[in-house]
């Protein structure tokens, strides 16, 4: 597709769909989130998102398309082809999947209605899962070529995934594990690009969903410490060592100032308004956890 078209198609908006052969467009478009163009790619995950928020696709639509993104989870995941970098398809596609997540949990907290079914939802979460846990190119911006951004787009589609209804204690646990997972097995890739703002929230939502007990973010947080101290102690890169200790007193920083702040309301949702249940007594789990890792370099003891 060309610039113009998809200029042309971004202009009707919501309208688009009354077009003749709108899935054909439709197919257009998504294929569009993998154009190494960056301003074709964003656009097009523009006019997705407009489409899918402002109600215009009815539930099938959404359902297919939702399953169109998941498969697109994978696309090229093995692969190291940096000529046609598959990465784009595969970040933009979750952006899209979390969106749709979202705006089924949003339509069925303002009236009641929803068209994903629990089964579907079970699918892409576990597609999800799979995806961010496996991903290995962790470029944020590519020259000439625009963002990729895995580690935040993946992050926006597990925030996603927890914050809706159907999620549970054993998707929200692995949400987190996902988190210290990500912040010792990232390679030498530093968090620059808000990546650590990114994985807070999916702290945050886990905190407004109110399924998992206090001792189980202390647990967790315990955990992340206790993996990162062993990740900086077996690295003998030096260089190495400052990335990964960057990322996690990153990630812990902005979590503990968003538990103190709050989070910016990105889904128009009410409890956003609010400091999460539980935020005062996570926070000082993060405290110690900062601690901890800056190991009297920066903060007293």
């Amino acid at each position: 597709m060309d610039k113009q078209t998809l200029t042309n198609y971004l202009a009707l908006g919501t309208n688009l769909v009354s077009e003749p052969h709108f899935e054909k467009i439709l197919t257009a478009i998504e294929k569009n989130l993998g154009s190494v163009d960056s301003d074709i790619r964003e656009g097009s995950l523009d006019l997705l998102w407009d489409l899918i928020e402002a109600d215009a696709l009815d539930g099938e639509t959404c359902c297919a398309l939702g399953s169109r993104m998941s498969a697109h989870l994978s696309h090229g995941l093995t692969d190291n082809d940096d000529h046609n970098e598959p990465v784009f398809l595969r970040t933009f596609s979750a952006l899209i999947l979390g969106v749709i997540i979202s705006h089924d949990e949003r339509q069925h907290r303002l009236s009641g209605n929803f068209f994903l079914p629990r089964k579907r939802y079970n699918q892409w979460a576990e597609a999800a899962f799979h995806y961010a846990n496996t991903e290995r190119d962790f470029r944020s911006y590519i020259p000439i070529k625009g963002w990729a951004h895995a580690i935040a787009h993946s992050a926006d589609l597990l925030r996603d995934c927890s914050f809706h209804r159907y999620s549970n204690a054993k998707i929200q646990t692995g949400t987190l594990e996902h988190i210290t997972f990500r912040l010792t097995q990232s390679g030498h890739d530093v968090f620059l690009h808000n990546e650590g703002h990114r994985l807070t929230r999916i702290v945050i939502v886990t905190l407004y969903r109110q399924t998992l007990a206090l001792d189980v973010y202390q647990a967790w947080l315990d955990t992340l410490v206790k993996d990162v101290l062993a990740c900086l102690q077996s690295e003998p890169d030096m260089i190495q060592r400052a990335v990964l200790k960057h990322n996690a007193m990153a990630f812990l920083e902005a979590l503990f100032f968003t538990l103190t702040f709050g989070m910016k309301n990105i889904k128009d949702i009410p409890e956003y308004d609010t400091l999460p249940p539980l935020a005062d007594d996570v926070k000082l789990f993060v405290q110690d956890a900062l601690k901890q890792i800056d190991a009297g370099l920066n903060y007293h003891q």
